[in-house]
């Protein structure tokens, strides 16, 4: 039945007992909270006067910022239940004394002094619960779980009014003080055995101590002034704050002065309150129960954020209309129903959204600074008001107030997304973000680090470093590789070449040229090819030096030089050198003459004799032990045209294409063209689950080349055949990405993954409740399934990468990939504000849970039983899901429906 009703109530079974704990918890903080305001209340109004009441909220100001300034100094060094043990039996030793005096008819400052307690010691409750829950509660869970547990403050104030309006009116308001002591007494043993077996909150991060604790509360609160400029959440949220406790307060005094004036004494006030916080608690107990979490699951968290300062200003508005005790019991219903019940679940979410090393500091400001500043302004205006005794005077002051706190709290709304991803890119590496950022930004320092990175020793680190300086600032490659380059190796050079050769200007051909000259030949002719490919006429009259150049890479530059400016003079000389290099017994020379095949040298390299001889040296260099000859046959074959056939060369490629090194097989894939289509389909149908992404990807981009709709293919291989891994489909996204395809192919192939998603969840459900746990291969297909949902999950976002939304999309993703709860959630909080309201619905019911709870019929059909499950699994294009199927299916026995 408990787990019954937990599911009712959107609770996991896991999560039983943590919520069982806080909801205790909360009930007797809420008891004791509830004998207190309505002790207070009905004390200070019936022995001491209602008149006084402007000039307590000044003084609650100036209280709540001294103990603030206490409180800010040990929030974020201490675990918050340290600092919950603290607090309650400080204020039990100041109840027992307020209880003492007033049984002894000691002074009547007594009065106002135990209203300024109650105040108090409300807020730092009231802020320090909040910040408990934070450290024991991710975001994600805690839009599910925090109104039941709230409920839990409910109930409790439900019990503490019941009990003060049956037992006030017979044992004295006074007496109820000890009432209050003893729901203390019954907090801090729930603390203390709780955290006992449990340990710390485990989201507690101490910060650095300082040696004068005034030093340390005030750079605490300085901290928070400062962290305003930089965060416009806290900002908002502080303004918004500001308004709220004005109207909220002018909101108490106006209904308190219409209760006072309506009850005589303070045994009927006093039961009064008792039975009004029964009935608003009840109120609220309903809505956090039943209705808060399942209307922000529904209108989202900006919504409903709205909500409070909205019936606010309509319970001034009835108010001004009729200013009786109907419209003073709805404005309570709104002050302590509607507020618990919406406003505070909400305010905690808005708060979870700052980084979790500042919340303390930005609620500590938010009682030293915001709330006292916000009571002084409404002590002040109420003090104001009673000079002038117009009944209209209070109901308009709360209309401002709660129009401005309206106001703010769309800022708020506005502000809370770009919090949540500002922290997550401060946190997580989002490389394409990041290296966006870098080209549009040119940071200096991240540019002298990339160049330092360039000149570094080890070429392959220093060809990584000038990928990236080459797309971020060409001009600084341009005058900087060229220098590394006398340091490289051979192939290192010519890698260097093909970074320089699409940076096509003037200023960079002005920069090689100052390079030419050096005793490095091979320097010298990556120059002057890079120089020839884009027709510099400053450098053409070297052309025929280098044909008669003694240096074999100096003579391929001429030769390149001479037909493809064109030099028609030199056309046959240079054929000739190009014929001797491939006619040269060194392997090394015959190499060189067969890189020479490019694109615009195709109408030469197709005509006898240099077509026989680069066939010959290819079919060799293939066969070659050396991995860098072998690519550089395979280079040269991707160049070769299709329609000039080679089918000596097809069985070499085919088995070049099982080669252990990546790089090689990469490269076969570039010459696919030159296989027969059956081969070449098989070949790039299996090359998509390569283990290297590279090859993946070119393996996608291959295969799509050869269909007349590039897209269309593609979309119907993610949607309609789900063909290949996760990885494999990875690769398919990517390249409808870089083929610009639309929105709303996109968003269909994103909501194909999601459904696809679904169908692993409710394959899992299926499994666990089929299959023997114990039995060989379930935990393997169990875990495979579960692999694959996250896998396909990740897809359904990065399909959306080329949106509106791509940067968000990229934090989202790397947010749900970090492994860090709090990172999780706070992807979660941004997946459920996408603009893509069915996708994000659909993604977050799998992270809820609710995807278990969907009937299998309907989502797949044909996974009601196990028989049925494993005839899914075995038609799958997956081919790991589809071993981990047969691996299953062949060792379990007869399946149970």
């Amino acid at each position: 039945m408990l787990v019954r009703l937990a599911g009712l109530l959107l609770v996991r079974r896991d999560e039983l007992r943590q919520v069982g704990f806080f909801f205790l918890l909360m009930i007797t903080v809420g008891a004791g909270m509830a004998l207190g305001r309505g002790t207070t209340d009905a004390l200070f109004f019936k022995r001491y006067g209602i008149e006084y009441l402007p000039v307590m909220y000044a003084l609650v100001s100036l209280f709540l910022a001294a103990i603030s300034l206490l409180y800010a100094a040990f929030v974020d060094l201490i675990p918050p239940e340290r600092f919950f043990k603290i607090l309650f039996l400080v204020l039990g030793g100041l109840l027992a004394a307020s209880w003492e005096v007033m049984v002894r008819d000691g002074s009547d400052l007594v009065y106002p002094a135990y209203f300024l307690i109650y105040e108090v010691a409300s807020e730092l409750l009231l802020v320090h619960g909040a910040l408990y829950l934070g450290q024991n509660l991710v975001q994600t869970p805690s839009k599910r779980l925090m109104p039941i547990i709230l409920a839990g403050h409910q109930i409790g104030v439900i019990l503490g009014g019941l009990v003060l309006a049956l037992l006030a009116p017979t044992i004295g308001v006074h007496n109820m003080l000890l009432g209050w002591s003893l729901c203390l007494v019954l907090s801090l043993v729930l603390i203390v055995g709780w955290h006992a077996r449990y340990g710390v909150s485990p989201y507690f991060r101490a910060g650095r101590k300082e040696r004068s604790r005034l030093r340390q509360s005030v750079t605490q609160v300085t901290q928070g002034m400062r962290l305003m400029g930089s965060s416009s959440l806290l900002k908002m949220s502080s303004a918004a704050l500001f308004f709220m406790v004005i109207s909220t307060y002018v909101l108490c005094y106006t209904v308190n002065r219409i209760y006072s004036d309506t009850f005589a004494t303070e045994e009927s006030l006093s039961a009064f309150f008792g039975m009004l916080t029964a009935a608003t608690s009840t109120t609220a107990l309903v809505l956090q129960v039943l209705v808060t979490n399942r209307v922000i699951r529904r209108f989202g968290v900006k919504n409903v954020n709205l909500l409070f300062p909205t019936t606010s200003f309509l319970s001034f508005a009835a108010l001004l209309l009729s200013f009786g005790l109907p419209a003073a019991v709805l404005a309570s219903f709104n002050k302590d129903a509607l507020m618990p019940a919406f406003r505070n679940p909400v305010r905690n979410i808005f708060m979870d959204a700052l980084p979790g090393h500042i919340q303390g500091r930005a609620r500590a400001m938010s009682i030293v600074i915001v709330i006292p500043l916000a009571l002084l302004a409404a002590g002040f205006f109420l003090w104001a008001a009673q000079r002038v005794e117009h009944r209209f005077q209070l109901p308009l002051l709360g209309m401002l107030a709660a129009s401005a706190y309206l106001f703010f709290n769309r800022l708020m709304n506005a502000a809370y997304l770009r919090e949540i991803v500002t922290n997550l890119r401060k946190r997580l590496f989002v490389p394409s973000q990041q290296l966006r950022d870098l080209v549009r930004g040119h940071d200096e320092q991240v540019l002298q680090d990339l160049e330092r990175g360039v000149m570094h020793e080890d070429d392959s680190i220093s060809l990584a470093y000038s990928r990236v300086l080459a797309l971020s600032s060409p001009g600084r490659a341009a005058e900087l590789l060229p220098r590394r380059m006398q340091q490289a190796d051979a192939p290192t050079r010519d890698e260097f070449v093909r970074m320089l050769r699409p940076l096509q200007s003037g200023e960079l051909r002005d920069r090689l040229r100052n390079h030419l000259g050096t005793d490095d030949r091979q320097l010298d002719a990556g120059i002057f090819l890079a120089l020839f490919e884009s027709r510099d006429e400053e450098v053409r009259d070297w052309v025929p030096l280098l044909l008669e150049h003694e240096t074999g890479r100096l003579r391929t530059a001429g030769v390149y030089g001479a037909l493809h400016y064109p030099i028609p003079i030199l056309q046959q000389r240079a054929l000739d050198v190009w014929a001797e290099l491939l006619a040269d017994p060194r392997l090394d020379q015959a190499l060189l003459g067969v890189e020479l095949i490019q694109p615009e040298l195709e109408p030469f390299f197709v005509r006898e004799p240099v077509r026989s001889a680069c066939r010959r040296h290819i079919a060799e260099m293939l066969q070659s032990p050396d991995g860098h000859t072998v690519r550089s046959a395979l280079n040269a074959l991707k160049r070769w045209p299709s329609s000039v056939s080679l089918p000596e060369l097809t069985e070499p490629l085919l088995d070049l294409c099982h080669s252990p090194d990546w790089t090689v097989r990469h490269a076969c894939l570039r010459c696919t063209h030159l296989l027969p289509a059956a081969e070449r389909e098989d070949l790039l149908t299996g090359a998509i689950e390569d283990t290297h992404p590279r090859v993946r990807s070119t393996a996608v981009t291959t295969l799509a080349e050869g269909e007349p709709d590039r897209v269309g293919f593609l979309c119907r291989c993610l949607v309609e055949s789900q063909l290949g891994s996760p990885k494999a489909q990875e690769a398919m996204i990517d390249c409808l990405i870089e083929a610009g395809a639309p929105a709303e192919t996109m968003l269909r192939v994103s909501l194909a993954k999601a459904r696809d998603a679904h169908r692993m969840v409710v394959a899992r459900a299926t499994l666990a409740g089929c299959a023997p746990p114990d039995a060989q291969g379930t935990q393997l297909l169990a875990h495979a399934l579960g692999e694959r949902m996250t896998q396909l999950v990740d897809l359904a976002l990065l399909a959306l990468q080329s949106s509106d939304c791509d940067e968000n999309i990229a934090v989202i993703r790397a947010g749900l990939q970090s492994g860090d709860q709090r990172q999780f959630a706070d992807a979660c909080e941004l997946l459920s504000h996408l603009s893509h309201k069915e996708l994000a619905r659909s993604l977050l019911e799998l992270f809820d849970g609710a995807a278990t709870q969907s009937e299998p019929a309907s989502v797949a059909p044909e996974m009601r039983c196990l028989e049925g499950l494993f005839e899914w699994g075995r038609t799958r294009l997956d081919p790991w899901l589809r071993d981990c199927v047969s691996y299953a299916s062949s060792h379990l026995g007869a399946p149970r429906t």
